[in-house]
């Protein structure tokens, strides 16, 4: 296995390798943990994958998601449909 190209670190997002537009698409309310880990720790852990280190990112739980999209739906107003809509 050869090491990656440039000097991008190993992404892994709950465990599983991600591409650096995967990581930069990610909405940060959805995050509950970032590690970085040096190029040392990440050889360790991951081998020549992670030669230009690590950046494990833990999601958080879908039932936290959820309640928090719901929660920030609720907080938005809501748009008032037109007279005409509402007598058909």
């Amino acid at each position: 296995m050869s090491p990656p190209p440039g000097n991008k670190p190993l992404y892994l997002i709950d465990g599983r390798p991600a591409t650096t537009e995967q990581f930069a698409s990610l909405n940060p309310e959805n995050i509950q943990k970032i590690e970085v880990l040096s190029a040392k720790q990440g050889t360790a852990l991951y081998s020549s994958q992670a030669l230009n280190g690590a950046v494990l990112i833990t999601s958080r739980p879908r039932r936290k998601q959820q309640a928090a999209l719901f929660k920030q739906r609720q907080q938005q107003p809501t748009q008032q449909l037109p007279n005409a809509a509402l007598t058909k």
